[in-house]
């Protein structure tokens, strides 16, 4: 396919070299469809080259992942809980299509404040209930070896808070999916993190990265540190002899992330990475309703 500007032309070549998530297809433009076509009949009538191209095959490569009973972990950022996906991610917790999550310390806080207030900014008084909140995580999660990821998951799911049904972390204590916290939110300036307790999540991040072979990592919303942790520690599980192999791993952005040229990604063992750029709020429910379908036992929904 030669692409100049905003046009293309299809020639034999893109008709040969067929789209690994789109059933064979070769690479094709978009599709009309009718006023009453359903969701499926709309998914498959995107473009099968381009972006149109990498969510298929991201979908389909999910897909692949827990047919096989391998795992998928997002890391997420704290963009998510602005663009209100919350819910979205966790019926993906729910229908165990999500295995495992990490987040950073500002999304933490703005999953607490969300779901204690039913919002995501920070007034001065949700400051101070919020980092009282942590404390009291950071105090519980001293107190056994789970880290800061279990301290929290525990603390929303447990304390009947007025929006838990928002919040990803609290679905994640209900269905005993495994959480990291990595890095202290930038409003908790009194309240540090113990080395000691960074360390745990750390720990538990390598042991899932050691056991990703076959399965996927999501990165959503934060284009810097979390990749950074994930890729630390999933250097961390091959130098233990874990070789994480065929892992694919998508970040979701919502502008270009940036790389060193040299940088092969946590990908070189045989895995393979897929960027979609968009708006979060459009992109994560997009995603989801296409797993959903193609994962879809409609006992789930009795």
């Amino acid at each position: 396919m030669d692409k100049t500007g905003d046009s293309f032309q299809l020639d034999a070549a893109s008709r040969q070299n067929p789209c690994a998530g789109c059933g064979g297809l070769p690479a094709l433009p978009a599709q009309p469809v009718g006023g009453g076509a359903g969701f499926a009949e709309w998914f498959d009538s995107l473009p099968t080259m381009a972006a149109g191209r990498d969510l298929r095959e991201l979908v389909a490569a999910i897909v692949a992942a827990r047919a096989a009973h391998r795992p998928v972990h997002l890391s997420l950022g704290a963009p998510v809980v602005e663009a209100g996906v919350g819910p979205v991610l966790a019926d993906l917790v729910e229908r165990g299509i999500v295995t495992a999550v990490s987040v950073n310390g500002e999304y933490l806080w703005r999953e607490l404040a969300l779901a204690a207030a039913g919002f995501t900014g920070s007034p001065a008084a949700a400051d101070r209930d919020i980092g009282a909140a942590l404390a009291a995580m950071l105090e519980a999660a001293q107190q056994d070896d789970g880290g800061l990821g279990r301290a929290a998951t525990t603390y929303l799911g447990t304390q009947s808070l007025s929006y838990a049904r928002y919040s990803v972390l609290a679905s994640c204590h209900r269905y005993r999916v495994p959480v990291t916290v990595h890095g202290a939110p930038p409003q908790s300036d009194s309240v540090a993190i113990p080395s000691a307790v960074a360390a745990r999540d750390f720990a538990r991040l390598t042991e899932l990265a050691g056991e990703s072979a076959g399965g996927a990592h999501l990165n959503i919303g934060d284009p810097v540190g979390l990749p950074k942790v994930f890729r630390r520690a999933l250097d961390a599980a091959r130098r233990a002899g874990r070789e994480a192999r065929g892992l694919i791993c998508a970040d979701l952005e919502s502008a270009a992330p940036s790389r060193p040229p040299d940088d092969p990604g946590p990908t070189a063992a045989g895995g393979r990475e897929i960027r979609l750029i968009g708006h979060h709020e459009i992109l994560v429910p997009l995603l989801a309703a296409a797993l959903v379908h193609r994962l879809w036992d409609p006992a789930e929904d009795e």
